[in-house]
């Protein structure tokens, strides 16, 4: 049946007062009808499968439109939870963090690395420097201290070593210097002490030696002068009336029938007709009357009957015909060759 040009078949009409819901694709407007026990009009059933096709038009058009309202208030009602969840626009990891890829939250640097700011992973920290946790960059290590590849702490530098600025391993404490806990450069020497490779502290050098100008090992004192123990003064010359072997403390006192001048090695005897006392520089003449044999720490008196010159090594036999007196030449002239006069 033909619907009249300008005339709306009665059935459409009716339809138009109804509310077509949409549940599916596959709901016909027959099965609405059919589940609400209502029949097509006559005039809707008279058009035949031209105006049914034209029906199921008209219903696919109204669930599209339905389906579109219905996307779009679902949009709109969580616009706010989907931008407060989520960043069009991705933040920059801010310094002492990293953001691997797909994390939500940025991760804290862990110790013994830093993380620049804009980093995706943590870098390790490099020797001479140490890196607590959530640092940024790498710190120095201070003086005294050490720090190995990924330190997270400063080391103290052992005895006998030394650490200089943003060292990264202990260096031998050299000779002529110490090297105490915690140094960051070696301590020199001080005269009067001694101080061999890799020392922790100076020691004192002993009697007679000497120690100057950052030595390492003691020196012996030079013949002829004394070295006291952890003296900072050079080698001392050894004083008159004493002498000085070899690696002398101090001088020893020149015994008796001995010389001794200054910076005397050993004594010397003293010669004959001289007398040397105790602590004698220069030995002394016999006087006339006394008589000194080699290596006299005093002159002897002559004996009576005896002859004594003046640096007489031994005593000799007064002449025939003279006087000899203890310690006198002649009583009578003082000279042993004049002929003296015999008393009646």
């Amino acid at each position: 049946m033909a619907v009249p040009s300008g005339q709306a078949p009665a059935c459409l009409a009716s339809m138009g007062d109804r509310q077509v819901k949409a549940q599916s694709p596959v709901n016909s407007p027959g099965h609405q009808h059919a589940r609400e026990g209502k029949t097509w009009d006559d005039s809707c059933a008279n058009l035949g499968l031209p105006f049914a096709a034209f029906v199921v038009l008209l219903v696919g058009l109204s669930y599209t439109d339905f389906g579109h309202s219905v996307t779009k208030y679902v949009y709109n009602n969580n616009k706010d939870n989907l931008q407060s969840s989520s960043s069009a626009t991705p933040e920059m990891c801010k310094g002492g963090f990293y953001c691997p890829k797909g994390v939500r939250a940025p991760v804290e640097c862990p110790s013994g690395y830093f993380c620049r700011p804009n980093s995706y992973f943590p870098v390790k920290c490099p020797s001479g420097n140490y890196c607590q946790r959530g640092m940024d960059q790498p710190t120095a290590c201070p003086l005294g201290t050490y720090c190995d590849s990924g330190a997270q702490r400063p080391a103290l530098c052992p005895s006998q070593y030394f650490c200089p600025d943003a060292a990264i391993t202990p260096q031998d404490c050299p000779e002529g210097s110490y090297c105490p806990e915690g140094i960051e450069a070696p301590v020199p020497c001080d005269d009067g002490y001694y101080c061999s490779a890799g020392s922790d502290r100076p020691l004192r050098c002993p009697a007679g030696f000497t120690c100057r100008g950052r030595v390492a090992l003691p020196v012996p004192c030079p013949p002829g002068r004394f070295c006291p123990e952890a003296s900072p003064h050079p080698p001392q010359y050894c004083p008159p009336g004493f002498f000085c072997s070899g690696a002398s403390a101090y001088p020893e006192q020149c015994p008796p029938g001995h010389s001794c001048k200054t910076a005397a090695i050993m004594p010397e005897i003293c010669a004959a007709g001289l007398y040397c006392h105790s602590q004698t520089e220069d030995p002394i003449l016999c006087e006339e009357g006394y008589y000194c044999p080699k290596g006299s720490w005093d002159h002897v008196p002559c004996s009576v009957g005896k002859l004594c010159r003046e640096g007489s090594e031994f005593p000799q036999v007064c002449p025939l015909g003279y006087l000899c007196t203890q310690g006198n030449e002649d009583v009578n002239t003082g000279n042993p060759y004049e002929p003296k006069t015999a008393s009646p």
